[in-house]
């Protein structure tokens, strides 16, 4: 599968085109991006192949210890969907919020996206609202919480 590391300012290509993959029209815009690089730099994670061919990221939020982290994207592209490389990245994030100082992690999903729900209920998050117009009218999002526990 390759590796998965802390991503750099030197990977933002790759970060771009993971999401442009990943979520076509529906992406970040190559802004957006390179502000998470540079207020998130210890939460920004790229997978590669054994040839460092971008696969995957996951990028995450977090301000202040005691306040809520939020998982902003996991994304993997389609010839690596299937392997696990989403659990990894989706794991590896929230532990890290957890290592930052986040007591809870926060991320929204889409009502229609079933397989994203029940992979973060598999890592422990659990449903704790819903926006019926989070994107606007008939753009409904889950709001999704993981709450670390003594040890986490």
């Amino acid at each position: 599968m390759g590796t998965v590391r802390l991503a750099t300012a030197a990977d933002f290509e790759s970060l771009c085109a993971i999401d442009h993959a990943a979520f076509g029209d529906h992406a970040y815009d190559r802004f957006a991006l390179r502000q998470f690089l540079a207020l998130f730099p210890r939460s920004v994670f790229l997978a590669e192949s054994d040839q460092g061919e971008p696969l995957g990221m996951a990028i995450g939020g977090h301000v202040a210890s005691g306040e809520p982290g939020w998982v902003l994207s996991v994304a993997v592209v389609p010839s690596a969907r299937g392997q696990g490389l989403g659990r990894e990245l989706a794991d590896r994030l929230t532990r890290r919020l957890a290592e930052l100082g986040a007591r809870k992690v926060r991320l929204t999903v889409e009502e229609s996206n079933r397989a994203g729900r029940a992979l973060y209920a598999s890592l422990g998050y659990r449903e704790v609202g819903r926006d019926d117009a989070y994107f606007g009218r008939g753009h409904a999002r889950f709001l999704m919480e993981w709450t670390a526990v003594s040890g986490d």
